[in-house]
């Protein structure tokens, strides 16, 4: 394990960063970095606002390994247009993209139930969202002000969907909602596209 962490911290700081680590945690990666990022797969989980505010960060790959984002993890990261998770995720943390603007796509991983309050809160450039079959709950404002997204669909095991979920993505012109929601929260799809369609299934 020691001989992996030195080999990450030097792989990193070729890439002009600092990485602290506890054990099997990345507790915070500062600095400035040029595109690429890889995590290893000895890494269990991230510290809260791990890669906050880092610049120069467009695209992430997670090896398989991780299994918990904790709170704010990218929140604020201005060029993080692509991430790769990996499916041995269980937890995604609040506000883990928070403000990412520049993220297009996301595929969260099949272990997630739950989508946690304002998660991708202000990403404005997402377009593509693809939950899994097992999600549960979408939280208070996951996906509000999401302006470019223009679908999304719903998987059949969600029960909740939070207050503001999908307020103000100006784009939504189709939501495909399950039966199966027994909590919809207050102004779950307001201000979305005038041409949103929203099919029950």
């Amino acid at each position: 394990m020691e001989e992996k962490i030195k080999k990450f911290k030097a792989e990193a700081e070729l890439l002009d960063l600092h990485v602290r680590i506890d054990g099997t945690r990345l507790v915070e990666v500062t600095g400035r970095v040029g595109g690429y990022f890889e995590v290893p797969g000895f890494i269990t989980e991230t510290g809260p606002g791990c890669f906050a505010f880092l610049k120069g960060l467009k695209s992430l790959r997670f090896v398989e390994g991780c299994e918990k984002l904790e709170t704010g993890t990218f929140s604020g990261c201005p060029g993080l247009e692509k991430v790769a998770l990996p499916e041995t995720l269980t937890q995604i943390g609040s506000s883990v993209f928070f403000k990412c603007g520049n993220l297009r796509e996301i595929e969260i991983p099949s272990k997630i139930t739950v989508i946690e309050d304002d998660t991708f809160r202000l990403c404005s450039s997402l377009t593509r969202v693809r939950l899994p079959d097992k999600l549960k709950a979408i939280g208070r404002g996951a996906f509000e002000e999401c302006r470019s997204l223009y679908k999304i669909e719903i998987p059949g095991n969600v029960t909740c969907i939070g207050d503001n979920a999908f307020r103000n993505d100006l784009q939504l012109q189709e939501a495909v909602v399950p039966y199966s929601i027994v909590e919809m929260g207050r102004d779950v799809f307001k201000n979305c596209s005038p041409q949103l369609e929203i099919r029950r299934r």
